[in-house]
């Protein structure tokens, strides 16, 4: 029996696209956050709602972290199509501040406390990415020290200069992903 061949798919929570657009991931993010901001209007009601601090707390385990979920793999899409999640960034933070629709979303930004979503995304790539580098050259070092034959003080003083090695490209990749950072 074939397999068929499907134009989408829904897996660990994220729906994959046959050309990798994630426009339908997307939109299905949006309308997942807008239930979550209907639960954010309520208790943030002006009368009797929650102060500032449990809003931004409310709103960091509610939205955000399904904004961070799989967005190393969505951050790739085009700018254009992760514009889609703006909106949905900035009314939760209004929703929170109890600001006005005309503030700018940069200051709603500066006011939480919270970065835009770009800089999270390239954060959270930046830290999954050096995470993945940091076990493969450490499986690499224990590979090494595990098929060579040398002698255990040797191995020693192999493993002492790799890790100095290592954390030499660590510095300089670290102050590499600085620059980009800041670019």
């Amino acid at each position: 029996m074939p397999i068929p061949v499907l134009e989408k798919t829904k897996y660990l929570g994220m729906i994959f696209v046959r050309k990798l657009s994630f426009i339908p991931h997307l939109h299905y993010f949006k309308e997942k956050c807008l239930k979550a901001i209907n639960l954010l209007r309520v208790v943030a009601h002006t009368s009797w709602g929650a102060d500032q601090q449990t809003l931004l707390h409310l709103y960091r385990s509610l939205i955000r972290s399904k904004l961070d979920y799989g967005c190393i793999a969505y951050g790739s899409a085009r700018p254009f199509y992760l514009k889609i999640l703006e909106p949905i960034h900035s009314h939760a933070l209004r929703l929170c501040l109890g600001a006005f629709r005309t503030l700018p979303a940069v200051s709603l930004c500066v006011q939480s406390t919270e970065p835009p979503l770009a800089l999270r995304r390239k954060k959270l790539y930046n830290t999954a990415l050096s995470s993945v580098l940091i076990q493969i050259t450490w499986h690499t070092m224990q590979f090494l020290i595990q098929s060579s034959k040398l002698s255990l003080k040797t191995s020693r003083a192999k493993l002492a200069h790799w890790a100095l090695e290592l954390k030499t490209t660590c510095r300089i990749s670290a102050l590499r992903r600085r620059m980009l950072y800041l670019q």
